[in-house]
Parts: C-alpha cells; structure tokens; sequence
C-alpha cells in the first residue's frame, strides 16, 4: 500500500486525489484483513445474563422447530417455553434494578440510576411551541423554520464587500512547514483505540495498530495539505433531487447542480464526479424528457 501511493503520488498531486487513493488502500484493507461478525443487539441489555440469554435460545429453538412441524405438541411447548422465558427477563431485570437502588447508601448519589431512568424516559410531545414576533407557531414545519431563523440570527452575513485593507505586514514570513514521519507516527500510535471513526470511516483503532507502515502515506497527505492549501473534505452520500415534469424543471435541477459547482469553488471543495449517479424513478416508463446533467470535474 506504502510503496504504491509514495510511488505513485507526491505532494504536487492534489490532496482530494491523495487523500481518496490512502482511504481506498485502508478500506481494502479492512475488508481482505480485519475480521467482522455481525451481532445481534438482541441480548444487549445490562441485565441479561446466562440463565436469560439460555431461556431465549430455547424459545428459538423451539419456535423454530414449530414452525417447521405445524405440530400442536410443538407450538404448546413453545407457548410453554415463552411464559418461562419471559419470567425469567423479570426476575433478571427486577434484581438488576434492586441491585442498582441499593448498590450506594440512602441519600447519596445514584449515577447509575439516574442514567437509567433517563434512558426509559420518552418524551412524546418533542418540542414545545415557540412563539415568535406574537405568534404561537405548532405544526413541526413552523417550529423548525423558527428554530433555524434562531441559530442562524447569531452568525453576521457576508454583505459582499472587500476586506479592508491592513496595509504593510509588520511580522516576518512563517517559515516553511514541514511535517516529519516520525511525528505522524507519534501522533497515529497515541489514537484512543475505542473513539468513534471520522467521516472517512476508518477505524482508530487499525491507524493506531499499523501507524508504522501508514505513517509515510499520511506524512506524504499532511505536507500536500499544507503545501497547497486545500484540507480534504468528505461529503458523501448527499442527494440533489427534483421531480421532472417539463424542460423548466431540469433547468432548475442543472441550475441547481451549477450553484453547488459555485459553492464547492468558493469552498475550496471539489466534487468527484465519477463517483455521482443518477437515478431517474417513474412509473410511465421511459422519460419523456431525457437529458444530460453537466458536472465539472
């Protein structure tokens, strides 16, 4: 992987490039190296233990076998093994709740009660009205237009002028920067193993364990960022859609497409355009108006 991409790309290359070639390596990676097993959430519970986890497995089973035969002996011993099973998950819930309730002294903190309880708590009414300019608004699409005109109140708007001007510099010129493989390493060996992935979806914990190997590859990253100016930003899965029913409709969509050819320049983001698709859904066959979206790579 190391000697391909140091051989193949240097810091001339741009980094959306580098930076998409290093997550493909590690995604292959993933998939030929690192196990994975899918598991059910089903015994997920903190108060499942051995006899429940047991009980369920033999109302499986049984369940399973039921349906299988159609037999009344076999659907009566499931119905049998179910009321079993289900008095068993009382017993084991009710003493993981008796054990929580007196596992610290009266009058003392409870953390961990406290954090159950607030995870059965549902509240069903989500958010309260809002009253705005007099207004008291209820419906879930006036709430949100009101929340969202809230947040953005706090941001100051671009008026579209020049900035001004500072005149002369009177601090010298930064030097060059320049990231060293052996800091790279440092930094990908001292990862918090157990932390959520980033947008890239790369795991913490397999940076951590092959920081070595990867460590040229990110440092070759790192010093194009820098050198260009540009940070390799992901934005996947997004979705442009519009319902077509006459040409000003795709002329919407391809001026829809062009203002965020706009954006990803004003940005310093750049879409890739080989990884877009269209998907055309209708149910009266082929389109009546086909036409050719335009993206600039």
């Amino acid at each position: 992987m190391v000697n391909s991409i140091i051989s193949e790309f240097s810091t001339t290359t741009p980094v959306e490039e580098l930076a998409e070639a290093i997550h493909q390596e590690l995604n292959h990676v993933i998939e030929a190296y690192v196990p994975s097993k899918q598991c059910s959430n089903r015994f997920n519970k903190p108060w499942f233990n051995s006899d429940t986890k047991h009980a369920s497995r033999c109302k499986a089973r049984a369940y399973r076998k039921a349906r299988r035969t159609n037999r009344d002996k076999d659907w009566a011993r499931f119905r049998r093994l179910k009321r079993d099973t289900q008095k068993t998950c009382r017993h084991a819930y009710n003493k993981y709740i008796y054990n929580i309730v007196h596992s610290v002294p009266a009058g003392s903190r409870n953390k961990k009660l406290g954090a159950l309880i607030k995870s059965l708590r549902r509240d069903q009414m989500g958010v309260a009205p809002l009253k705005e300019g007099g207004f008291l608004h209820i419906d879930p699409k006036s709430k949100a237009n009101v929340l969202n005109r809230q947040f953005t109140s706090v941001f100051s708007k671009d008026d579209g002028s020049a900035p001004p001007d500072l005149g002369p510099n009177n601090y010298p010129a930064m030097s060059s920067i320049s990231v060293s493989q052996n800091g790279v390493t440092k930094l990908l060996r001292n990862l918090k193993p157990f932390t959520a992935s980033g947008p890239d979806g790369i795991p913490a914990k397999l940076l951590k364990e092959v920081a070595e190997e990867i460590s040229p590859a990110i440092t070759l990253l790192l010093q194009s960022s820098i050198n260009q100016g540009r940070v390799p930003l992901f934005a996947d899965d997004s979705v442009v859609y519009k319902c077509i029913s006459s040409p000003n409709d795709m002329t919407s969509l391809q001026k829809d497409l062009d203002a965020l050819q706009d954006w990803e320049s004003k940005w310093l983001m750049r879409f890739n355009a080989k990884k877009c698709h269209v998907l055309r859904i209708t149910n009266t066959g082929p389109s009546k108006h086909p036409k050719m979206f335009m993206v600039t790579p």
